[in-house]
């Protein structure tokens, strides 16, 4: 068990579980933290299924399909699957004259779904 709980016996038999606000705070908001491992695990599960979904001419937009997790301004962990290819926008969300062939957002949506619930999952099992 991590030091951010300890569980200690409470009156008439309860149990009470106390957070150590500094380990959580690491734990959520740290690059080292394990939200910040998840949001890697969720972005490499997202990059592989966005290749598999992108659609293919030449092999340009699916070869430069990447992911990232870092902190933003105000310190939270964020994660980020794209392309830096101009026209990704287009097959992406359609255009008047293409239908949109989304390969992103299904992408992360079947990310979230096959990698699980991660962080939070792991801490509720210790309690």
């Amino acid at each position: 068990m991590s030091s951010l709980i300890s569980i200690i016996p409470g009156l008439f038999g309860a149990t009470v579980v106390i957070f150590d606000p500094i380990e959580l705070d690491k734990l959520l908001k740290g690059p080292d933290g394990a939200v910040a491992a998840d949001m890697e695990r969720l972005g490499v599960t997202a990059e592989g299924i966005a290749k598999e979904l992108c659609p293919v001419d030449t092999g340009n937009l699916r070869s430069h399909i990447r992911h990232a997790t870092q902190l933003d301004e105000s310190g939270q962990v964020c994660g980020y699957v794209g392309s830096d290819v101009n026209y990704t926008i287009y097959p992406e969300l359609g255009t008047m004259y293409q239908a949109p062939q989304p390969f992103l957002r299904p992408a992360v949506e079947q990310a979230i779904s096959a990698t699980g619930p991660g962080w939070l999952g792991s801490l509720v099992g210790d309690l």
